[in-house]
């Protein structure tokens, strides 16, 4: 954020630094290295099927094939979602407050289910774990995302 003249920060720039609009992105070498791998799987049994996919009937082939296909774009669609979306991690520029949890290892405020992560060196809120599949920690904000990622992966 900018400071102005006053040494306040301007409201719109303010407003335009809303941590849900951000991509969030984790540069963890274990998790990138998961993520290819990931990705190397999804495409690889996508031609598999593509290929050498066998559909119950000639007539109704197109129509599995289709619903394969769309499943298969979900997943990456969500994934990715997942993978760039703030879980939901705690503001580390908070004022101290008086009788508010402070966490030990980022020295942020720590709200009510809120726990650090050692991956990404933050507290997150309704943190459920750090997946190195996504390269992500699983929290309040993306956690739609991954549970949708699971159910797409499933159906294929």
């Amino acid at each position: 954020l900018q400071p102005t003249a006053a040494g306040q920060e301007s409201e719109s720039k303010a407003k335009s630094r809303d941590p849900a609009q951000r991509v969030w992105c984790i540069c963890d070498g274990c998790g990138i290295v998961c993520v290819h791998i990931t990705y190397i799987l999804l495409f690889a049994s996508n031609m598999v099927v593509v290929r050498l996919g066998r559909w119950p009937t000639e007539s109704l082939s197109w129509l599995c094939l289709s619903c394969y296909e769309m499943f298969f774009v979900l997943a990456i669609w969500s994934h990715l979602a997942c993978m760039l979306t703030d879980p939901g991690s705690c503001p580390m520029d908070k004022e101290k407050v008086e009788g508010e949890k402070f966490c030990n290892k980022c020295n942020a405020p720590k709200p009510a289910r809120a726990h650090h992560c050692s991956t990404c060196q933050r507290c997150v809120m309704k943190m459920d774990h750090h997946c190195p599949w996504m390269n992500n920690c699983i929290g309040a904000r993306n956690q739609k995302h991954f549970l949708l990622f699971l159910l797409y992966t499933c159906l294929q």
